[in-house]
């Protein structure tokens, strides 16, 4: 959604300013006292730089102000994915491959309707089960290119050892086995990057995905003060389901 931008004229912002009225000191004294009670009051009910749950579970907190928005464009009921923004923002939120998640969705046409609920948990599962046969595949495709390259870069470098033996002075033949331990090179590095490192990152993701397909969600309304304090104990009161 696109925000909108107020601009005030300086002459408004100017009067407004000298119309404000003067508080005593005793008013003063009175706001800040406000201000260090709700201060303390945050400190013992709410860590507003805390995601971890009583539990010791990752929260993450997903406002749906159109719960339509949670799925991706062009799916049917059958074969639902989440929008990949949202598939994004959950992922980014948490990509800890050892803490279980909690995730607390707000909408208030999702905490009335039971099947929509099913259908938002469901279409999780269903987008991580996706996912994690994207990687499969990857891993099975990389698994080929690595080998193929790794192929390639012992046969390069048997060849270039095969030329080096035999080039007899020749400048031409003196240089080509040089050449060819460079491409040999880069074909290995390419071989260690398919068989290792993305096999690897592979591995934490797939091991991401299966636990977020476990995780739990919780839906509320959607609070007032949400903007404020999405994580606070009193919006977790409204109707948890």
């Amino acid at each position: 959604m696109g925000r909108s931008v107020i601009v005030e004229n300086p002459k408004q912002v100017v009067k407004r300013l000298k119309e404000k009225p003067v508080l005593t000191a005793e008013e003063k004294q009175q706001r800040r006292n406000i201000r260090l009670q709700d201060r303390e009051n945050l400190k013992v009910d709410y860590d507003p730089t805390s995601s971890i749950g009583e539990d010791g579970k990752e929260i993450i907190v997903v406002k749906l102000a159109d719960h339509t928005a949670a799925y991706q464009q062009y799916s049917n009921r059958f074969n639902l994915r989440l929008n990949p923004d949202l598939y994004d923002y959950i992922k980014s939120e948490n990509d800890n491959t050892d803490r279980q998640v909690h995730i607390k969705v707000y909408n208030d046409v999702l905490i009335k309707d039971t099947e929509r609920r099913e259908l938002f948990k469901e279409t999780l599962k269903s987008t991580c089960t996706f996912k994690r046969m994207e990687l499969m595949d990857e891993n099975r495709h990389n698994t080929i290119l690595g080998f193929l390259f790794l192929l390639i870069s012992v046969s390069v470098i048997v060849g270039g050892y095969f030329i080096e033996k035999h080039a007899g002075g020749n400048f031409f033949l003196d240089i080509l086995p040089q050449v060819m331990f460079i491409v040999a090179w880069v074909f290995g590095w390419g071989a260690t990057e398919k068989l290792i490192i993305d096999r690897v990152r592979n591995r934490r993701q797939y091991r991401y995905l299966v636990k977020l397909a476990c995780a739990d969600v919780s839906f509320y309304n959607m609070p007032p003060s949400y903007s404020k304090n999405p994580n606070s104990p009193e919006d977790d009161k409204n109707c948890k389901i």
